[in-house]
């Protein structure tokens, strides 16, 4: 949470550095673009992120949610021109999707539901905290040789980037989170989860190991979790299991047996069933109830980011315009 809101406090200065506005008193629209830039990244990836925690697991992705707030958010720090700040904050948006993955963890390893919510509040609460720690480390952080110059020289490396030091401090935390992610965050998408979601019955597949067999051998899920019934193998590799004149097995011999390794096998029936997926979140959105439940979100994601990103703003503006003038640290 640190790394998404540390930005706020030095927006209006780096524009300024940037030469897209001549004081901090014209910078709040290209600020606001600084920080869109990373909203923008979240709509477009928010949906794909979901897709691919049900596919390669919840961990990955929390993983790679954090590698992404540590490589972009350092690339930020060593923005040297308005764009390329605008591109990695993008970057930041659509590699982020840890909060939607971190609250499915939650919902799967709360086994008692009465304690979900408590447990949701806690998330929430997180992002307090990294709305409070983010700030005050971008604004005490930024501009070292300016704010420290006895430590910090201007010819240095943090005199031409002025706004690298708090990215790298955020990348710091990012890195620590991943170690611990890694080391301590269960899978929550178990195996049995995942075969469940990714075969159904009747599904093809390819079955490599547990069968007995040398050979892949092409079978159809049962409703058995683990468990196929061959449809197509030669005498000797079924092993006697009775079969019909026409390669088909003996309806009387299902040969069930349990596969560890398997590929789905792609065919018209699985693109349909991607199609099924888009239908059902084309459902979603046009049910009554959750557009209502999404515009009452919208708007109240709209009233907190307008009031967090226009009173650094006013901070930064000088008293003839209303505003009282302050510093990034002291904005912070």
């Amino acid at each position: 949470m640190t790394r998404m809101n540390n930005s706020v406090s030095i927006q209006a200065f780096m524009v300024v550095d940037f030469g897209m506005a001549s004081t901090t008193d014209s910078a709040g629209y290209f600020a606001g673009w600084i920080t869109g830039m990373f909203m923008i990244g979240r709509v477009m990836s928010s949906i794909p992120w979901g897709i691919l925690a049900d596919r390669w697991g919840r961990k990955p992705c929390l993983l790679i949610s954090m590698l992404n707030v540590a490589v972009f958010g350092v690339l930020f720090g060593f923005s040297s021109n308005f764009v390329m700040a605008m591109v990695s904050r993008l970057c930041i948006g659509i590699g982020n999707g840890f909060m939607a993955v971190a609250k499915t963890v939650i919902s799967e390893i709360v086994a008692n539901k009465d304690q979900e919510l408590k447990a949701f509040g806690i998330l929430n609460g997180t992002w307090g905290i990294g709305m409070i720690v983010g700030p005050v480390v971008g604004g005490l952080l930024s501009r070292p040789a300016v704010l420290y110059p006895q430590v910090f020289a201007s010819s240095s490396l943090w005199g031409r980037f002025p706004y690298l030091l708090p990215c790298l401090c955020c990348a710091a935390v990012a890195v620590a989170a991943e170690i611990l992610i890694f080391r301590f965050v269960p899978e929550t998408l178990t195996s049995s989860t995942s075969l469940q979601d990714s075969v159904e019955e009747g599904d093809t597949v390819a079955c490599r190991e547990g069968t007995g067999m040398d050979s892949e051998i092409e079978m159809t899920a049962t409703d058995g979790v683990g468990e196929f019934r061959l449809i197509a193998a030669s005498e000797e590799e079924a092993d006697g299991i009775p079969y019909r004149g026409d390669g088909e097995p003996a309806e009387e011999a299902h040969a069930v047996m349990e596969c560890h390794s398997y590929s789905k096998l792609v065919s018209s029936e699985d693109q349909g069933r991607k199609k099924a997926v888009w239908q059902g979140l084309k459902e979603l959105l046009l049910d009554p109830k959750l557009q209502l439940l999404f515009c009452v979100y919208s708007s109240t994601c709209f009233v907190v980011l307008m009031v967090d990103e226009t009173f650094p703003l006013w901070c930064v503006s000088n008293l003839e315009y209303g505003g009282v003038g302050w510093g990034a640290s002291a904005v912070g």
